[in-house]
């Protein structure tokens, strides 16, 4: 699984708790094959940080993806008397979603 967070929020993993434990200790523990990550675009000024825990494939099948139709295609070269042309371009789908079930959002961390 991965534990996706804004960078303002990964600071309260610091957090200690009266055992002298902090929040980052207790998710390995108890999640060995978590993997935190920050990303500036779960940050939210207006109605809090974006909080979300993915699980990446369940029994085998992925949760999703990210899907393009071309990465990038140069077009032939058009000649003219005294210059060139050439079009590019691409396309983009975004996020191919298989199990959006598997994807536990919170707002306001």
């Amino acid at each position: 699984m991965t534990l996706a967070m804004a960078p303002s929020s990964s600071v309260a993993l610091t957090t200690t708790n009266l055992y002298n434990v902090n929040v980052t200790d207790l998710l390995k523990k108890n999640f060995p094959n978590l993997t935190i990550e920050t990303a500036v675009q779960y940050q939210n000024p207006a109605g809090g940080n974006l909080l979300q825990l993915i699980a990446e494939a369940i029994d085998g099948q992925k949760t999703g993806y990210c899907a393009f139709t071309e990465k990038l295609r140069a077009h032939g070269i058009v000649r003219e008397t005294s210059s060139f042309k050439q079009k590019k371009s691409q396309g983009s789908w975004g996020a191919v979603l298989f199990q959006p079930f598997a994807i536990a959002s919170m707002l306001g961390v």
